[in-house]
């Protein structure tokens, strides 16, 4: 019989030691089991392909998605590194054998967007990352990657660049419709202000060819000076209106704010008996597409300037100050204002406060300061009228 503690020695011990310790080993194994059937069932719902790749021996590894993926039978098909590079799109390969070269070479990882063709004849878009994993001082021989098809991804964005484009190309189109129905309704205005420069041109015509037969030098030189005067007035009006009712492209480039306002607001003012008030700091420039925001600021001066049509005193003050990396430029007037309910959803497509008004101008005025950049807003003036404030950035330099 053996003495108590040492049983170990003759085995009487031994095999219930060996059967727990077995049993230990097999349940680490299930658990083994259960962690890898776990990962790759992980993988597959994210749509995740693993990969191992022997540098040393050239041997490829695939988890079953990553079958799934390239589209090929894992019963059947033996994943090869020559297998993968003959399914990538040729327009891709070259960059894809670089990258992972240079992955192979500095043990950096690497990530890579490319296309494959599938034996259905699919055309898939992957993404793929990996890198070579080190082990102590030495780098390991073995290359570890994952893989996911990102194709419906690629397509919605594709998609949603396109909507996006044909989104930009329908606004250009309503602010072009916006530049012009404005023109439109300056038209009678606009016909009646170029008679007046026009008849004065005849006018001192007349009187020229008098003087002419009077040899009467000085007044010949003044009469000719206000037909230059005049035509030129004329030329100008009519160059404006065309360069506002011209479509083109917006072209972001440095803009003198201060003629950029008075043309602009000399312009809105066609026709309209209207005193205006410049306070517009020197030196003023901002970055952006000068017909729009001269479309802007003759939204507003129209806006003000039908605003004051009952008024008993009637100014337009335009401002313009520097403030921060931006440039404030404030529009006020003296006219009826905006009645305090509508003031927060002015700006909305389709809120006027005329009853004939469709309430675009003020929208389209908001998208285009906001592309630029920009904030608008407006408030009730002091006393009365309304004061709308912009900022848009100033231009480098």
């Amino acid at each position: 019989m053996s003495e108590p503690g040492t049983g170990w020695r003759d085995g009487s011990l031994a095999a219930p030691d060996a059967r727990a310790a077995g049993a230990r080993r097999d349940e680490a194994g299930e658990q083994a089991v259960d962690r890898e059937q776990l990962l790759h069932e992980a993988l597959r719902i994210a749509g995740v392909g693993a990969w191992d790749f022997d540098l040393a021996s050239g041997a490829l590894s695939w988890s079953q998605e990553t079958f799934r993926i390239f589209g090929v039978d894992p019963a059947t098909t033996v994943p090869t590194m020559a297998l993968v590079q003959s399914m990538i799109h040729a327009d891709d390969r070259a960059r894809f054998d670089d990258r992972v070269n240079y992955a192979r070479e500095t043990g950096m990882m690497y990530e890579e967007v490319y296309r494959i063709n599938r034996p259905d004849g699919a055309i898939r878009t992957l993404r793929s990352r990996a890198q070579v994993v080190f082990r102590g001082s030495r780098r390991n021989s073995r290359f570890l990657g994952v893989t996911q098809d990102i194709t419906e991804k690629v397509e919605t964005e594709a998609k949603l660049a396109a909507e996006h484009a044909v989104a930009e190309k329908l606004q250009a189109d309503l602010i072009h419709i916006s530049r012009v129905s404005a023109m439109g309704a300056m038209a009678s205005a606009l016909a009646h202000e170029l008679n007046q420069p026009l008849a004065a041109i005849l006018n001192y015509a007349s009187a020229l060819r008098r003087l002419t037969d009077a040899t009467a030098l000085q007044p010949v030189d003044e009469a000719v000076e206000a037909i230059s005067d005049n035509a030129h007035r004329a030329g100008e009006i009519i160059r404006r209106l065309r360069l506002m009712t011209t479509r083109g492209e917006v072209i972001k480039a440095p803009i003198e704010l201060t003629p950029c306002l008075v043309e602009a607001a000399h312009l809105a003012l066609t026709g309209a008996d209207v005193p205006i008030v410049y306070d517009i700091a020197p030196d003023l420039r901002i970055l952006g597409d000068r017909v729009q925001i001269q479309q802007v600021i003759v939204n507003l001066v129209r806006n003000a300037v039908e605003a004051m049509a009952g008024a008993a005193e009637k100014r337009i003050e335009i401002a313009a100050r520097r403030d921060g990396p931006c440039a404030m430029i404030v529009v006020r007037d003296t006219g009826c204002g905006i009645p305090a309910e509508l003031l927060p959803t002015i700006f909305d497509s389709f809120v006027s406060t005329k009853d004939d008004g469709m309430g675009v101008g003020l929208a389209i005025s908001r998208t285009i300061v906001e592309a630029h950049g920009g904030r608008i807003a407006a408030e009730p003036g002091p006393g009365r009228g309304t004061v709308f404030r912009l900022t848009l950035p100033l231009a480098p330099g």
